[in-house]
């Protein structure tokens, strides 16, 4: 049976099968963005190059995927 808007009702063992892009990323994903190392990442983080991170928990730093992507196009424009 299917909603209104087209999609399968999901019970509680199912998960969703359509590709949704994170809210957060770690620096794995934020080196490969950017083509780099994740040491690079980690470096510009100390630095202070890069948008503001999330901290999850005590030692977890992620990024918003937007402000990577905002900031990324920033980079277009001034260069």
């Amino acid at each position: 049976m299917q909603n209104t808007n087209g999609m399968q009702p999901m019970n509680g063992n199912q998960r969703p099968t359509g590709r949704l892009d994170p809210l957060l990323i770690d620096a794995a994903a934020v080196a490969a963005i950017l083509s780099v190392s994740k040491r690079t990442v980690e470096r510009m983080h100390a630095d202070g190059e890069l948008p503001a991170c999330v901290r999850i928990g005590k030692t977890g730093v992620r990024w918003r995927l937007s402000d990577i992507r905002e900031w990324v196009d920033q980079l277009d424009r001034t260069t």
